[in-house]
């Protein structure tokens, strides 16, 4: 197997906004939220979050999928069209799902997995970079976006490790 086309992919996924512009003002939030988020809760390993942020998590599920079916409907049909509105549409049901299962509380490991900010980021991240870019949505793109996301997981987790001895503490002992 040549590694260099999974390098090749990888990279196209990482750098998709400095190739495809126009998708900044939609990721830019996402990284600045994935990292402030990520690196807080290395530091706060044991807080207790609630049920608020995961369904503030799951909103954005909607927001993103929403705002990539504006940006389809104004585009011609191309080859990968259908593709790419079947991943936004997909994004908006997926998190009407969570917040359903958020808002009411019957989610279990389903829901609090898939409603994680890492998880959330890196999808919608994806989703985006699906959408905007013109990569060709075959197996091959399917699995640099899982060794994306595995890349991405594993990042945080080392980074998880070297940081400063955790605090432990919880949002009521911060008011």
């Amino acid at each position: 197997m040549n590694f260099s086309f999974i390098i090749t992919g990888f990279l196209n996924l990482l750098f998709a906004p400095y190739y495809y512009p126009e998708m900044f003002w939609v990721v830019f939030p996402l990284i600045v939220t994935l990292f402030v988020i990520e690196f807080y809760s290395g530091l706060y390993e044991n807080e207790d979050y609630g049920g608020h942020t995961s369904l503030t998590n799951s909103l954005v599920f909607v927001y993103i999928g929403v705002d990539l079916i504006r940006k389809l409907l104004h585009e011609p049909w191309t080859s990968n069209y259908v593709i790419k509105l079947g991943v936004s549409i997909t994004l908006v049901i997926f998190g009407l799902i969570l917040i359903y299962d958020n808002f009411k509380h019957k989610g279990g490991f389903f829901s609090k997995i898939f409603s994680s900010l890492l998880i959330v980021n890196t999808l919608t991240y994806l989703a985006i970079v699906t959408v905007y870019a013109e990569y060709a949505i075959d197996w091959l793109y399917l699995m640099n976006a899982i060794i994306f996301i595995l890349v991405i997981w594993l990042f945080f987790a080392v980074i998880h490790l070297f940081q400063k001895k955790k605090v432990k503490t919880s949002v009521n002992s911060l008011m």
